[in-house]
């Protein structure tokens, strides 16, 4: 009881300060987070499940990704507009968190100091992460553990439990499910024999395939061969992908949203390595688990460093792996493995005190939504695509009570503000995207507009921050234009 109650504590501390962040629309909606949040914008309001932002192969349309995320977001917000679907996803984080818990409390580690590290941990990754669909497949993972470990079930139930799981997770984030699809699979090899574990994996994955289905023929605007075409065409761009040159140590250690989340790597690499020397008296289970899941492992994320938001998924399944099976070891791999849990959870959490700090700084100082929405809005309705604005700031041009009017607008103008073009008159630049303390010199350009943030960044001697998750921003007139 006690340490459900201080799990309990420590999730909805870091909830309540993440919701007030929310109802003023911090942080910025930057990078990814831009892609999920307007689709569900633009269902809410046009119910078209549509992103003018982003153009994969020539569409808008939601067809490149798992279309579960942002549909629940748009349904379950409470307010229409950027700040309700950012309070819908601190409520998901909050529901998965505390799924989390329970899963924790299902195993031997039960000591409260543990569970609070081991769930410090995995909250500073799901908050750092905003606008991102990997929260809401740990809260999928966390039902689906849940349902099979309750003593309510039989295996014929847990049998369908599995494939419905496997499917929902597949609209939600298709790479995600195929993975865990490949895990399900070296997992039935160590439980039963060889031909019983195909036929489990076999009917578990058109079980997934039936669910998934049902569901986008019911919940999603398009059919199913149309995402299914968009998902493949995303593939090969990912397939292809060429890596940033030495971004390894920028992703994976020196990250200021989780610092030193190669621990977290290590440990989930120590997850592998456990789990496949548990099948070394299988030789079947052994030969096709090993090599499956290291390519995995290194397919996910040394291939590709930039996609370090996956351990989101893969650092809280592979605690609960250790946790479940640390029954099963002898006293030094159990004190080994609950020892690199604690400084893989302790190494990142710092990560979230740090982003508390700088929402604080960023509220109290920083120029909010509705101040920098209602500005850029009033340029926008003047010069029209004589406006240029950066990529990332375009969310300002929803406003705090979007208008299905301007929206519709805004599908055919935002490629022609957000790429440059002569006809740009005006320019309007977020600090947050710009990545500077001050406004850069433009081309062409004179700055007519300086409101970036030059306020305190520090707290006790360290810097925070150098751009701040607040709404700051700077505007140019072109030369030409001038009177």
């Amino acid at each position: 009881m006690r340490t459900l109650v201080s799990g309990l504590s420590l999730i909805l501390t870091v909830a309540a300060f993440e919701l007030f962040f929310a109802v003023h629309t911090i942080p910025v909606a930057t990078g990814d987070a831009l892609y999920f949040y307007t689709p569900a914008l633009y269902l809410q309001h046009l119910d078209q499940l549509i992103n003018p932002v982003l153009n994969v192969q020539g569409e808008h349309r939601f067809i490149w990704h798992g279309w579960l995320y942002p549909v629940l977001l748009a349904h379950l917000s409470p307010k229409a507009n950027l700040s309700g679907l950012m309070i819908a996803e601190d409520l998901f984080a909050t529901v998965t968190l505390i799924l989390l818990l329970l899963c924790l409390l299902r195993t031997r580690i039960r000591h409260p100091a543990l569970v609070l590290i081991f769930l410090l941990g995995t909250t500073t990754l799901i908050f750092a992460n905003n606008g991102r669909p990997e929260m809401l497949v740990v809260l999928l993972l966390c039902v689906w553990q849940l349902l099979r470990t309750s003593p309510w079930f039989t295996a014929f139930w847990i049998k369908l439990i599995d494939g419905i799981a496997l499917g929902t997770l597949f609209v939600a984030n298709p790479y995600a499910a195929l993975v865990i699809g490949a895990m399900y699979s070296c997992y039935q090899l160590t439980r039963v024999n060889s031909l019983k574990a195909i036929g489990n994996s076999l009917s578990a994955a058109l079980l997934a395939l039936i669910a998934s289905g049902v569901l986008t023929s019911i919940f999603y605007p398009y059919s199913y061969g149309e995402w299914i075409r968009g998902l493949i065409q995303n593939l090969t761009v990912v397939v292809h992908w060429k890596p940033i040159n030495e971004s390894f140590y920028r992703y994976y250690i020196a990250n200021p949203q989780y610092p030193l989340l190669l621990i977290w790597l290590t440990v989930l690499f120590f997850a592998i390595v456990l789990f496949c020397y548990q099948q070394r008296r299988k030789p079947v289970a052994f030969l096709i688990s090993t090599p499956l899941l290291l390519f995995l492992f290194w397919f996910t994320f040394f291939r590709i460093p930039e996609r370090n938001y996956y351990m989101v998924v893969f650092a809280p399944l592979c605690m609960l792996f250790l946790c479940y099976e640390q029954q099963n070891l002898s006293v030094w791999p159990k004190r080994l493995f609950i020892s690199a849990l604690i400084v893989a959870s302790l190494s990142v959490s710092s990560g979230l005190l740090r982003r508390n700090m700088k929402n604080t700084l960023s509220y109290i100082y920083g120029a909010s939504y509705e101040s920098a929405s209602t500005s850029i809005i009033s340029l926008y309705e003047k010069h029209g695509r004589r406006l240029g604005v950066s990529g990332h700031f375009i969310t300002v041009l929803f406003g705090s009570d979007p208008t299905p009017q301007r929206l519709r607008a805004l599908i055919k103008d935002i490629p022609h503000l957000t790429r440059p073009e002569p006809s740009h008159h005006y320019y309007v630049m977020g600090q947050t995207s710009s990545g500077k303390e001050s406004p850069p010199q433009l081309k062409e350009y004179d700055l007519i507009i300086d409101h970036f943030y030059r306020g305190p960044n520090k707290v006790l001697g360290t810097k925070i921050f150098r751009t701040p998750d607040a709404y700051n921003y700077a505007a140019w007139q072109r030369e030409a234009s001038l009177p």
